[in-house]
């Protein structure tokens, strides 16, 4: 395709608009054979995860084996272990209400730079906590999916028809890859299923998103999500009408749209049904057009929509990776088994059972007894006493209790969740430093996982950075979030253009909990001591970590008060001074105030008010020797109240 083409679809957000029929249904058939492809690649695994769904939602499930209506409990180990890695987790990556913070990339020698990426971290901020609603649901959802089933996607863009951006999850059931494939950036196509309902259908018409190739009802099982509908122990309805959900394949992929060679980058979204296509829009920009000095072609650097957050990489390379499902379903099926093994010895021994001869004349079929109650027989005491052979049972097996004991601790093991990590008493006599080590210790298992996931927050970040940089306004305002100093801003497209700004999680990867956040801030006080680190930037890491409200406010210090003491003595002096003056009563009052003065500068180094304390002194002194000359002037005698004041400023 020519350079100058290339650059032009850049502009047009459906070039399946005007393309003729039969071009379009080849590519609708293109693509969903490849849909149909990817989707058999990994029918074991979706098989795998509706199980591990079923375990960890505690759904309820009929057992007729040994015998109708068997014991078949299910022991939360999964379920706990999910919630207790979200109540970490959750917190630990969206910590506070700004969790997007900007840093400066290159030279900044006046600080220009540093003041615009505050302001960018504080808008992104307030985009994903006010503007964009589904964010903070979404990452809570995201954070207990991504444990079960081990990873999980955020699709990231901006939808003309809100006019703004969105960051949407995706479910790992309904984005469709390849197995085998290597990783999402390179995987050559992904498939992610939509489900629209025919209003959402006729909005993306009316606005030019889609084309009107009529999409096809749905059957009665297409109208619901095959992996999810019985999980929770509820069927999907087999009816469908206007309200049903017609799903739609939105494939981002590779296609030669002009037969020279080099497949380019698009967006090819067709009707699952009918494979009716509805939209092809170019998945790159102008920036990621990349030519030679001579306007040859030579790549396109498409797009990437989606943000994959991962639990633990697959060992064998697949693409989707393992989540407590696959690591602790064996175990917790372990579990399932000796429990209800013991319950149903336990039935048994309780319930009784076994043989009557025929010489016991009672009706035949089930005995239960009532307490208190006795039943008649046509036997006397000691034919029945021959002729009744109970089974021969057992009290519930004290080696299955102590298999089920080692598998319970071998499945809270590998999932982090004994006592101290779950927030239960670890005994009386042990001291709150012990505690929190064992809890650092514990957290280390999760550490690296936290880290994956702060670097997929990081990617989805930069994916929003680069959409405000395609579509923010010339100007903006936006609310900023500081607890208790919340106030109106501004900023436009031009200030994410100069690529001078990162953006990143606000998070910490090394850190997991409050604890160790806390502990961490805390630890900087003892090199304050020393002098070697900044007590205003301690404190304020501190109040973070902390969660404190209103941190600007707390570390706004009020102006130095006066010393009520040394003003005391300053106007006791004073007075003195306008009483009792002579020459030798002046050199005493200049020692004392000399004293006063040296207390008042040590104090005012601090206070910053040296100089306004040494000027009232010098104000004082020069005073009195103006009256004094003036009195000397009127010739008045005050020789004896002279020496009264002088023996009273001695002692």
């Amino acid at each position: 395709m020519a350079l100058q083409q290339v650059l032009d679809n850049v502009q047009n957000s459906n070039l399946a608009q005007g393309m003729d029929e039969d071009t379009l249904n080849t590519i609708g058939q293109y693509i969903k054979e490849g849909y149909d492809t990817d989707e058999r690649t990994r029918t074991d695994w979706l098989a795998r995860n509706e199980e591990y769904l079923k375990l960890a939602t505690q759904v309820k499930e009929a057992k007729n084996y040994p015998w109708h209506g068997a014991a078949n409990i299910k022991y939360p180990l999964l379920s706990t272990a999910i919630q207790a890695f979200a109540a970490r987790a959750y917190p630990a990556l969206v910590p506070g209400m700004n969790p997007v913070r900007a840093r400066v990339v290159g030279y900044d020698p006046d600080g220009d730079k540093a003041d615009k990426a505050v302001n960018i971290g504080k808008h992104m901020s307030f985009q994903v906590m006010e503007e964009m609603e589904e964010w903070e649901d979404d990452m809570d959802r995201l954070v207990h999916i991504v444990p079960l089933v081990g990873s999980c996607f955020k699709k990231t863009y901006f939808s003309s028809l809100m006019g703004r951006n969105v960051s949407e999850l995706v479910l790992p059931q309904d984005l469709v890859v390849d197995y085998y494939a290597k990783n999402l950036e390179t995987a050559y196509r992904k498939t992610h299923r939509i489900y629209l309902n025919g209003n959402e259908i006729y909005e993306r018409i009316a606005a030019g998103i889609y084309i009107d190739a009529d999409a096809q009802a749905p059957t009665a099982q297409e109208g619901a999500d095959d992996t999810s509908t019985d999980v929770h122990g509820v069927t999907a309805p087999g009816t469908v009408d206007s309200s049903t959900d017609k799903v739609m394949l939105e494939c981002h992929t590779w296609w030669d749209l002009d037969d020279d060679g080099y497949e380019e980058p698009y967006i090819i979204t067709i009707d699952e049904t009918s494979g009716k296509v509805f939209r092809i829009a170019p998945r790159y920009n102008e920036d990621g057009v990349i030519a030679g000095e001579d306007g040859q072609l030579i790549r396109i650097q498409p797009i990437e929509y989606f943000t994959k957050f991962t639990f633990i990489p697959s060992p064998d390379g697949s693409f989707y990776d393992l989540g407590f499902g696959s690591l602790l379903t064996p175990i917790n099926e372990t579990i399932n088994t000796t429990i209800n093994q013991l319950l149903d010895n336990g039935t048994m021994y309780n319930t009784q059972g076994g043989f009557l001869s025929r010489g016991v004349r009672s009706k035949g079929g089930d005995h239960s007894f009532r307490p208190g109650e006795w039943k008649v027989v046509n036997s006397t005491g000691d034919d029945l006493k021959r002729g009744i052979m109970p089974l021969p049972l057992r009290d519930p097996s004290s080696v299955l209790f102590s298999l089920l004991g080692m598998m319970t601790d071998a499945g809270r093991v590998l999932s982090s969740t004994v006592d101290a990590m779950v927030g239960e008493d670890s005994g009386q006599n042990q001291k709150a430093t012990t505690t929190i080590a064992k809890i650092r210790e514990g957290s280390r298992v999760f550490n690296a996982i936290y880290k994956r996931m702060h670097r997929s927050l990081k990617k989805e970040f930069k994916n929003l950075f680069q959409l405000n940089k395609d579509y923010l306004p010339d100007v903006v305002y936006f609310t900023v979030l500081d607890p208790g100093a919340e106030k109106v801003s501004k900023i436009g497209r031009s200030d994410y253009q100069d690529n001078f700004a990162d953006v990143i999680p606000t998070s910490d990867p090394n850190v997991a909990t409050e604890q160790e956040r806390i502990a961490k801030a805390e630890a900087l006080w003892a090199m304050v001591q020393m002098g070697t680190v900044n007590a205003q930037v301690a404190t304020k890491r501190t109040l973070e970590a902390q969660d404190q409200y209103g941190i600007e406010e707390l570390m706004t210090m009020p102006p130095p008060q006066p010393n009520v003491e040394l003003e005391m003595q300053k106007a006791e002096l004073s007075h003195k001074i306008q009483i009792d003056w002579d020459e030798q009563s002046r050199k005493s009052l200049e020692t004392k105030l000399n004293g006063i003065l040296k207390v008042a500068q040590a104090e005012a180094q601090e206070k910053g008010t040296q100089m306004q304390a040494y000027q009232q002194i010098v104000s004082l002194i020069d005073a009195e020797e103006q009256r004094q000359a003036q009195q000397q002037h009127t010739g008045g005698d005050q020789g004896s109240t002279q020496q009264k004041g002088s023996s009273g400023l001695e002692e």
